[in-house]
């Protein structure tokens, strides 16, 4: 399995391991039928974010896994990352980004 062979890599990467310097907030998207990513390690960042007081704002899918399989949930999905780009990004004052 990849990931195990490449352990050391995917853990210096891995955002749990970087909590402390995150300082902006974070949108954590998870399908509660993944079976490459584990539903536990979105629930784990999560508790790591709450501990460094970084706004977290989530969408769980008890019906997806590893990508969208329903419309319906892909639009939930682009709908709240717009609603959180425009709550979390301001635009310039002279309105150029």
């Amino acid at each position: 399995m990849i990931r195990k062979k490449n352990r050391a890599k995917f853990d210096e990467i891995s955002p749990i391991n970087h909590i402390s310097k995150i300082k902006i907030p974070v949108f954590v998207v998870h399908g509660k039928d993944d079976e490459i990513v584990d539903y536990t390690q979105s629930k784990k960042l999560l508790g790591e974010l709450r501990k460094y007081n970084v706004p977290a704002e989530t969408l769980f899918f008890s019906n997806e896994g590893h990508g969208f399989e329903e419309l319906e949930n892909e639009v939930k999905f682009y709908t709240a990352i717009e609603a959180f780009l425009a709550k979390h990004l301001k635009a310039a004052p002279d309105g150029k980004n």
